[in-house]
């Protein structure tokens, strides 16, 4: 049997680059997420000031516009 010089060293860095990307991602992901959650509290915020509503008929509110906004996400091809 033929032994390639490299090979191991080829698959090792083959394998970081991977896990390097995949947790890349991962935290880019993350950070996404904790973005659209700032946008949501700071969407609350200015409607619970501009307006004389509880903070339950707020909060109630907005979660009625995501989910239709998520539905007209979903649909989009």
């Amino acid at each position: 049997m033929k032994k390639e010089n490299g090979s191991a060293t080829l698959f090792v860095l083959s394998a970081m680059l991977l896990i390097i990307s995949i947790l890349v991602i991962l935290y880019i992901l993350f950070i996404q997420g904790n973005n659209n959650q700032e946008k949501q509290i700071e969407k609350i915020q200015k409607e619970y000031n501009s307006k004389n509503e509880s903070l339950e008929e707020v909060y109630n509110n907005l979660l009625k516009e995501n989910e239709i906004q998520e539905t007209k996400e979903q649909i989009k091809p």
